[in-house]
């Protein structure tokens, strides 16, 4: 499924304002990027062994603790910017980080047990997003369990966060 010129857009500004972006979410102080630790323990407690996937690894805060309980080696991340990815590898050495997008992910069916997606689906049109659920669907293995966050609301953003679409 093509992007949109919106959802390219997006990426560019995430690309050309990674290292802003990511000391402004929580890189300069992880402490700062732990909302979500709570459901990242919850998470770990329900499948506490499996094959990961995060969608929208940003800077790679998340991949850390991800990393720290599934293992390098069962963990993958994919982020549509190749900015953020940048940051995201310096950050996790040796981990499986590609750049790809919620529609064209290049798995094969039902591989892995566990997703995460946090503040990524906020990007997402809302005519696309039964279509990049499907293909998260499809990339995890029947029983498998999962995190995404969203952001509430229905007013558009783009004017109070130029040079980036959200869908809320």
């Amino acid at each position: 499924m093509a992007l949109t010129s919106e959802e390219q857009k997006t990426i560019q500004y995430y690309d050309e304002h990674a290292g802003e972006w990511a000391q402004k979410h929580g890189m300069a102080d992880p402490s700062n990027y732990k909302l979500f630790d709570p459901e990242m323990k919850l998470l770990f407690k329900l499948r506490p062994t499996g094959k990961v996937l995060e969608i929208g690894t940003g800077h790679g805060g998340d991949a850390i603790e991800l990393i720290a309980q599934y293992g390098v080696e069962n963990y993958v991340g994919i982020d549509a910017s190749t900015g953020l990815l940048k940051i995201a590898r310096s950050r996790n050495p040796g981990a499986d980080l590609r750049q790809q997008n919620i529609y064209e992910m290049s798995f094969p069916d039902e591989i892995f047990d566990v997703f995460w997606i946090s503040a990524m689906l906020i990007h997402v049109h809302k005519n696309k997003l039964q279509n990049a659920l499907k293909n998260v669907r499809r990339v995890v293995k029947p029983g498998g369990i999962g995190f995404v966050s969203v952001m509430e609301g229905n007013a558009d953003m783009e004017e109070s966060r130029p040079g980036r679409h959200y869908s809320l």
